[in-house]
């Protein structure tokens, strides 16, 4: 079963309202995982369609390896050190993907279960590479600084750049407090994360957009068409 490039393309496509959203609320950081993602997913699904005697534009071409990067990269801390994409795409699409057979063969999504490997083996740089979003009064850091800190070419006071998720936050701090107690904290503002409401909002319209283009359809449609 090969997807179509449309619906792969469109996927991609309807990310982009809560890419901007992260970028806006974050920095550059959330652009640039994407960037490596995409790139490490395509050159590893051409390497192993290469090794496999595959045609490359024929498999390439559905945009489905391009999707798995872009949705891991959307994952990951904005301030992650490259390598972390650079393990978490080529596994997902070499071992999650291409090693049951390739797209329409794996039986998990690519890309979570590359998150999944990452969250497992690097829990301390998965959780702790975020910065503070502008609307709880963080500074955002330029491109060149951002991609300093994600190619660790540079020195930087690592305190200023990264910080426990709110959701992190939440799981650690409701073992001694309530749930109102821990959301009186800075990082939060009316229950909700600062910052995340608008990436949350971005998502929906993405959401929306596929529904409008009916590249995916309600869950509630096929559950209620049942006998």
């Amino acid at each position: 079963m090969r997807a179509r490039p449309r619906s792969c393309a469109g996927l991609s496509l309807a990310t982009l309202p809560g890419l901007l959203a992260l970028i806006w609320s974050f920095g550059w950081g959330s652009l640039i995982q994407v960037m490596l993602c995409s790139a490490f997913a395509v050159a590893g699904e051409a390497l192993v369609l290469w090794l496999r005697r595959r045609p490359l534009a024929f498999f390439l071409g559905d945009y489905s390896a391009l999707l798995t990067g872009v949705l891991l990269g959307l994952a990951l801390p904005p301030y992650a050190p490259w390598w972390i994409a650079a393990v978490g795409t080529l596994f997902c699409i070499i071992f999650a993907k291409q090693l049951y057979g390739g797209l329409g063969q794996n039986p998990f999504n690519p890309a979570m279960v590359g998150y999944a490997l990452l969250l497992v083996s690097f829990p301390v740089a998965m959780t702790t590479n975020w910065g503070i979003p502008r609307a709880a009064g963080g500074e955002v850091s330029d491109f060149v600084t951002t991609l300093n800190l994600i190619f660790q070419t540079v020195q930087l006071p690592i305190d200023a750049y990264t910080m426990a998720t709110p959701l992190d936050t939440c799981r650690h701090d409701i073992v001694t407090a309530t749930f109102e107690e821990v959301t009186t904290k800075p990082m939060f503002s009316a229950g909700v994360a600062l910052g995340w409401e608008w990436v949350n909002a971005g998502f929906l319209l993405g959401g929306l957009f596929l529904l409008w283009k009916r590249i995916i359809t309600p869950a509630f449609r096929s559950v209620c068409s049942r006998p």
